[in-house]
């Protein structure tokens, strides 16, 4: 879920995600995002990190990522977490139903980035509600 928010953060619509666009960029924030474009354009990002703030930090940062094909990759590194989440659902003791539950949600996330931030703020809520129980 951390990398589909990494993502809503820097490309996702405002009006779907609930908050501004780029704040991890703005704050150079160590996300998969940069991570993976410091380590395949060092000598590109390097001039925006401790850059001020500002649009043309946010615009440079989404191009580089762009060009290094960082949104397809995050999205196909997402599908293999949630398919291995998704095997992984047999090792667990719970019922046919829940398990199904699980993996209707995860199988969700597959959706469009512009539906999936709701989703995700839901599924935070329902771990809250399981693992504080």
């Amino acid at each position: 879920f951390q990398l589909q928010d990494d993502y809503l953060d820097t490309f996702g619509d405002p009006a779907t995600f609930g908050k501004e666009t780029g704040g991890d960029i703005l704050n150079d924030k160590k996300t998969w995002l940069l991570i993976t474009a410091m380590a395949e354009a060092p000598q590109r990002v390097a001039p925006w990190l401790g850059a001020e703030r500002s649009e043309a930090k946010i615009q440079a940062m989404k191009e580089i990522y762009a060009d290094l094909r960082l949104p397809a990759r995050i999205h196909d590194l997402i599908e293999q977490y949630a398919a291995e989440a998704v095997l992984r659902l047999d090792d667990v003791s719970m019922s046919s139903a829940d398990r199904q539950w699980f993996t209707d949600l995860t199988n969700s996330l597959s959706d469009s980035a512009d539906h999936v931030s709701g989703k995700i703020h839901s599924i935070w809520m329902c771990f809250d509600k399981i693992f504080t129980a």
